[in-house]
């Protein structure tokens, strides 16, 4: 009995998960573009320059080119190829964000650590990015990615 009302809420949760408007989790990326936090928090002297500059850029990047892959999508002009390479693309700067912030990190993982350190990202209001919004991301990535591959979206 347990095991059916589980499958059901499964499912349920997958048709709400899958009913997610294709555009919208691609527009919400356009927030990555407050990855200039990281440029402002290093020229401060809060973050290493070796966390700082890769994660930014391609922040920057991402959030930038949100709009435009918003654009294609919605006026389904966009191919499924550039849709996952951005969405991959995505992906990738998410996991080296976190690879980095690791080996950036004062724990004995933190070979790569020298002087400043990304001990901030562990502090409010910085934890949020690490512990909320990298997970959200990856999640709205996936989906776009899954939703791309498998349903048809209008996706070229």
């Amino acid at each position: 009995m347990k095991s059916m009302e589980l499958n059901a809420t499964h499912v349920a949760v997958d048709r709400k998960v899958f009913a997610a408007s294709l555009p919208v989790l691609t527009f919400a990326h356009t927030m990555r573009i407050v990855g200039i936090v990281f440029l402002i928090e290093y020229s401060r002297g809060v973050l290493p320059a070796m966390f700082a500059f890769p994660v930014a850029f391609g922040e920057i990047f991402m959030g930038a080119t949100a709009p435009f892959m918003t654009w294609l999508v919605a006026s389904k002009r966009v191919t499924l190829r550039r849709l996952i390479t951005w969405n991959s693309l995505g992906l990738l700067n998410l996991i080296s964000a976190v690879t980095l912030g690791v080996l950036c990190s004062p724990s004995p993982l933190g070979i790569l650590a020298k002087g400043v350190t990304t001990q901030a990202l562990g502090q409010f209001p910085l934890v949020l990015i690490p512990t909320f919004f990298v997970p959200l991301l990856v999640i709205f990535h996936l989906i776009s990615i899954s939703r791309a591959r498998y349903l048809d979206d209008g996706v070229k």
